[in-house]
Parts: C-alpha cells; sequence; structure tokens
C-alpha cells in the first residue's frame, strides 16, 4: 500500500471514529462502527459482536451482504477471553486471517471488532494497528454512551410511570377518605329511613301499602350491604386480626364490581367449597389485596374483544403439617411478557405497551399485604392464554 493510500484510509477512518457520536439509535451506530473499520483496508469484512451474557452477538457487518462465519464467533470469543488485540492466521490455504480488538473501557468488555483479512494477508503494518486501536477506543467510548443514553432513557420513562402511579395513589387515597365520610353520613340516613319504615309496618293503612314497605325495606337491607362493604374497604386496618372467610370475601368484592364486570361482557365463573376456607389476618387489609387482583383481571379481560371469564375458587391446603386458605383468580386475558413476570411486584416498571400487562402499584401492595400476613402471592402466565392469580394465607 503506498503512502497517499494509506493517508487517504487513515483520514477515512478518523472521520469514521469522529462520526459515531452523531448515531441516531444503537443500532445505527453498530452499523457505523464496523463500516468505519471496513474503509481501513479493501477487501476486509467486518463484524462487530457486542458482549451478551457469557458469549457474544453479532450486532453488525461490513458489507451489509457479507456472509458470517461460526469460526468468526469462535475467534472473537477467543478475542474476549484473551482481553486484547489478537491476530489469527488461517490454517488452510486460501484461508485468509482474523484480527479482533476488544471495546472496553473502565466498566469492563463491550464487544469485539473483527477484521477478516483477504487471503494471503497474514499481518498488518504497525500502522494500521495504532490506527485500528484508536479506532477501537472512540467506538468503545461511543458503545458506553449509547448504553448510558438507553439507561437514562429507560430510567426517564419509568419515572414517568412512577410520577403517574403516584398521582393515581393520591387520588385513591383521596376518594377512600372522602367515600369513608360518605358512607358515615348515608348509613346515619339509611338507619333513619329504615327505623321509620318500620314503625308504619307496625300499623300499615292497608295491604298494599304494607306490601310496598317490606319491598322498600328490602332495597334499604340491600343498600346497607353494599354501605357495609364500602366500609370494610375504605377503612384503614390496624384492627387486629381474626378468621376472615375467603369466600364470602370474594363475593363481597364481586358484588362491589358486578356493574363494572356486566358492562365489559366479563363472565364469573365460581368453584367454592361448602365450608369456604377461613384465614387468619386483617379482613380489611386481604380484602383490599384481592380487590387489587380482581381489578387486575378485570382491566386485562376489559381490553379481550367480547370480554372474557374470570374464575375464582377457593380451597384449604395442607403441606408439611401447615394448613393454609387458598384463593384463586384466573382470567382468559393476554400473557404478562416475559420479561416483566419475574419484576411483576416491582410498583414502577414501564408496562409492555401491546398487552398492557405488567407490574403495578396495585400488585405491590397485594404482595406486601399478603408477606405480612405470612402469606404468598404468585403470578403466572397460563399455559394456553390468560394469567392466574394465587393467594396463600394461613388458615385459621
Amino acid at each position: 500500500m503506498t503512502r497517499t493510500a494509506l493517508s487517504v484510509r487513515a483520514g477515512g477512518l478518523v472521520r469514521a471514529a469522529q462520526a459515531l457520536p452523531t448515531a441516531k439509535s444503537a443500532d445505527t451506530l453498530y452499523e457505523m462502527i464496523a463500516a468505519g473499520a471496513a474503509t481501513l483496508r479493501p477487501g476486509v469484512v467486518t463484524t462487530l459482536q457486542l458482549v451478551d451474557g457469557d458469549g457474544v452477538r453479532l450486532a453488525a457487518i461490513a458489507p451489509s451482504q457479507a456472509s458470517v462465519s461460526e469460526l468468526d464467533t469462535d475467534h472473537a470469543r477467543r478475542v474476549l477471553n484473551a482481553a486484547s488485540p489478537l491476530l489469527i492466521r488461517g490454517k488452510r490455504a486460501g484461508e485468509g486471517s482474523y484480527y479482533g480488538l476488544l471495546l472496553a473501557d473502565t466498566e469492563g468488555a463491550l464487544g469485539v471488532l473483527g477484521l477478516s483479512l483477504p487471503p494471503g494477508t497474514t499481518v498488518l503494518p504497525g500502522i494500521e494497528r495504532q490506527l485500528l486501536d484508536m479506532y477501537a477506543t472512540q467506538a468503545s467510548l461511543a458503545l458506553r454512551h449509547s448504553v448510558l443514553a438507553a439507561t437514562v432513557e429507560r430510567q426517564t420513562a419509568t419515572l414517568e410511570v412512577a410520577k403517574g402511579e403516584l398521582v393515581e395513589a393520591a387520588k385513591v387515597l383521596t376518594l377512600g377518605h372522602l367515600v369513608s365520610g360518605v358512607v358515615h353520613e348515608v348509613n346515619n340516613l339509611l338507619g333513619t329511613v329504615t327505623l321509620r319504615m318500620e314503625r308504619m309496618l307496625e300499623a300499615p293503612p292497608d295491604a298494599e301499602t304494607a306490601h310496598q314497605l317490606r319491598a322498600l325495606e328490602g332495597h334499604c337491607r340491600e343498600i346497607g350491604d353494599v354501605i357495609g362493604d364500602l366500609r370494610c374497604f375504605s377503612t384503614g386496618g390496624g384492627i387486629g386480626r381474626t378468621l376472615v372467610d375467603l369466600t364470602a370475601l370474594l363475593e363481597r368484592i364481586l358484588r362491589l364490581r358486578q356493574t363494572q364486570l356486566r358492562g365489559g361482557d366479563i363472565r364469573i365463573e365460581r368453584a367454592y367449597p361448602s365450608g369456604g376456607p377461613s384465614a387468619l389476618g386483617d379482613p380489611g387489609q386481604i380484602g383490599r389485596a384481592l380487590l387489587a387482583l380482581v381489578l387486575e383481571a378485570e382491566h386485562a379481560l376489559l381490553t379481550v374483544p367480547g370480554g372474557g371469564t374470570l374464575r375464582v375458587s377457593t380451597r384449604r391446603e395442607e403441606r408439611d403439617g401447615v394448613a393454609w386458605a387458598v384463593a384463586v383468580l384466573e382470567d382468559d386475558g393476554p400473557h404478562i411478557p416475559d420479561h416483566l413476570l419475574a419484576r411483576i411486584f416491582e410498583p414502577f416498571v414501564v408496562r409492555d405497551g401491546q398487552s398492557g400487562r405488567g407490574p403495578s402499584v396495585g400488585l405491590a401492595a397485594a404482595h406486601a399485604i399478603v408477606d405480612t400476613h405470612g402469606g404468598r402471592l404468585t403470578v403466572a402466565n397460563r399455559p394456553d392464554r390468560g394469567v392466574t392469580y394465587k393467594v396463600e394465607l394461613p388458615a385459621g
């Protein structure tokens, strides 16, 4: 190679290195790194392989129409293990050599930039190696910057989700205080109405009036039941632990949500034992945990055209001499993405944009409540479709 030709290609490599920080995306950066290194010598095929767990994965190749062999990947692993530039000569006639450079910084290895040299090339001149070392340093800085930028973007998105979740949580808390006060006032008024009807029923003017008053009295009892349910879920807890009938508690929650469930064409299937299992705990807190699970399933099923089915069941289980009260909720909505399932109880994680399912403040709160009671809450995708929530609490 003449000095002029080397000077031109060296200039091209320098310009390629200077352009790396301008990449608009990670994929574009990968392509620019590979393409820039390919300008140093005609006939060179360059690959960028990034660290992926204990191995490497191909991120870019230049020219783009070139193919990559398993040998290139093996060579990249050798460079990664050597932690330094490595020249690997071809063993067979007509086989080119491979020169690999480690891309790394103070945080650790990022990847390997590999040059598959044309047949007959056994060494690289010192000046070319120096240029490639310089280029590898710039590429490493650009890669780390890309990683940090992606991390900042993810954290910003997570903070936005957290902000929204906290705002909603504040609204719910305020609404809870409001509901508690309204429930108290309505309960007092309902008590007055019920008392007057009872007095009128002691001496009704005629049979028809007595019939109407008894019907109204029945409606007042239904209103009283709903108010009792609201009071149960609006109290702050702290009343100590007692026996909680999980079946009755689930039915109370479903009754509160029946309007929304019917409006979303969500069908309910029940499987309860004759004597519902009782857990030892705080009824208000356990109720809030179960309500959070019902709401998660409800929101998922509302995304399904034509609605879906929510299956609820309770049972008593014994393991290793310990009795557990178990409540299971199953829906046939979309799955929770696998990459979010392991983080399902982290409150401020960005949910999947397609299914809309994943971690939430509600699930985190439910998990904390169950854990405080010495129980276990698990969430799993069903084999075909939907999600299963399982609550296990110490039985009373």
